[in-house]
């Protein structure tokens, strides 16, 4: 029976390097596959469009050649699907959270052979009202902030440094009051940020949501009441030191649904992978184990014949 792959690949992914490696990934899925379609994204929703199409025409896989904004793009469109087909990521973007929580090589040329390699790792996806996810989604006028620091600020300064650069924009002011419904208990309070995170990878750092296991079947949710410069350089130390839910400015839980509230008036954004996502108030669901992909990961892989 042939099996057939569709690439979806971001040309200006990687300094509009993602380009250059046509050749690499077509000799290597030639291997495999008995067709190989390759296309090259030119504007939003063509990667959520085309992943959708993969599954509905029989696809066996989908490589997301790009960074996490065409990944997340094709998941949204795999995640519409019953049974999605198999993803790879090869990686070219600033940051790369979902392939750095599982241990994807950075550097095209050694996530490339992982597509055939064989080994599989199911990971959970969330729905954050009409939008799918499988890294984590910010929110709180905090998340506007990190959103606006540009990507070559990002790559020139640091995952933790860049951080930094956004809690230099706000103040006191900037924090909203808001409830959390999770499946066992309620929080309400006072909060400048709120994460929830499928995964322990937050733009490049994997300190700071180390209690985030990946397909566990729960969101881990972390409430920062104050992200000022000054508290953030008060916690810095327990963020790098992997224990960001020790410090006093900081709640965390963990649970398989939740819905998040303003309890003002007050417009309270948030960012969703790398990208824009919905205001509050937020559902979320979760689909455990929904999107199967080609990883490194050793724990509870799945060898493909």
């Amino acid at each position: 029976m042939s099996k057939k792959a569709m690439v979806i690949m971001n040309p200006n992914a990687g300094q509009e390097k993602a380009m250059d490696y046509k050749k690499q990934l077509n000799e290597e899925l030639s291997t495999n596959y008995s067709t190989v379609d390759l296309r090259e994204t030119r504007g939003e929703g063509d990667a959520t469009d085309w992943a959708q199409e993969a599954g509905e025409k029989d696809y066996d896989l989908v490589v997301a050649v790009g960074g996490d904004g065409t990944v997340n793009e094709t998941i949204n469109g795999l995640a519409v699907l019953d049974e999605p087909p198999l993803l790879a990521i090869i990686p070219m973007g600033t940051v790369n959270d979902l392939a750095q929580a599982l241990e994807i090589p950075l550097e095209a040329e050694a996530a490339i052979p992982l597509i055939t390699a064989g080994q599989v790792k199911e990971i959970d996806l969330g729905q954050a009202n009409d939008h799918y996810f499988t890294n984590f989604l910010v929110i709180g006028p905090a998340s506007q902030a990190i959103h606006d620091v540009p990507s070559e600020e990002k790559t020139k300064l640091g995952s933790l440094a860049y951080f930094i650069e956004a809690g230099k924009k706000l103040t006191e002011e900037d924090r909203f009051n808001l409830r959390i419904s999770l499946a066992k208990e309620k929080w309400e309070g006072e909060a400048a940020l709120v994460i929830v995170a499928l995964i322990d990878s937050l733009g490049g750092l994997d300190s700071v949501l180390t209690d985030a296991t990946i397909g566990d079947g729960n969101f881990l949710v972390l409430v920062i009441e104050k992200f000022t410069l000054g508290q953030l350089i008060n916690m810095t130390p327990k963020m790098l030191a992997g224990k960001i839910k020790e410090s006093d400015n900081v709640h965390s839980f963990k649970s398989n649904g939740l819905r998040i509230e303003s309890l003002s008036d007050k417009k309270i954004p948030s960012d969703l992978d790398g990208e824009k996502g919905p205001d509050l108030p937020i559902e979320f669901k979760l689909f455990p184990r929904k999107i199967k992909i080609m990883s490194p990961f050793r724990s509870e892989g799945k060898i493909l014949i």
